[in-house]
């Protein structure tokens, strides 16, 4: 894989079967070190907009309970495992309950609050009205 992660092992391992020699993971063929698993160590949060939410690709979800914190939305980076990059990860607290979210921040322009459709312009669709005939189906 050309420009990417890639893990190589040592071919020795002891009667168990566990590899002798660590592994070493490359980028672009230089080793880099591994970002221990969010399970393991605890991640800084830092309050946000709510309006972040509609500039994140959610690909995980996890319920969260206990939290502790005001409602509203936080910021933080998530390893399920050990890896060498860590994902954007948000921080939802409502009163009743909270959720981790996890996925990709994405930048959207938006020009307007609202968008105009021709398609849907009753006033240009009454003069190119064609009939239907659902029999030709």
């Amino acid at each position: 894989m050309e420009g990417g992660v890639q893990e190589s092992r040592a071919h020795v391992a002891d009667p168990e079967g566990s590899p002798v020699d660590p592994v070493e993971v490359t980028v672009d063929g230089q080793p880099v070190e591994l970002k221990p698993s969010s399970f393991d160590v605890e991640s800084p949060l830092e309050p946000v907009p709510v309006s972040r939410l509609a500039e994140f690709q959610v690909s995980d979800t996890y319920p969260l309970s206990g939290t502790g914190l005001a409602p509203g939305l936080y910021r933080t980076e998530f390893n399920y495992r050990k890896s060498p990059q860590s994902k954007d990860a948000l921080v939802l607290v409502r009163a009743d309950q909270a959720f981790l979210l996890v996925g990709v921040a994405k930048r959207s322009t938006f020009l307007d609050l609202s968008v105009a459709y021709d398609f849907f312009d009753a006033e240009a669709e009454a003069d190119d009205a064609d009939e239907l005939d659902f029999s030709m189906i």
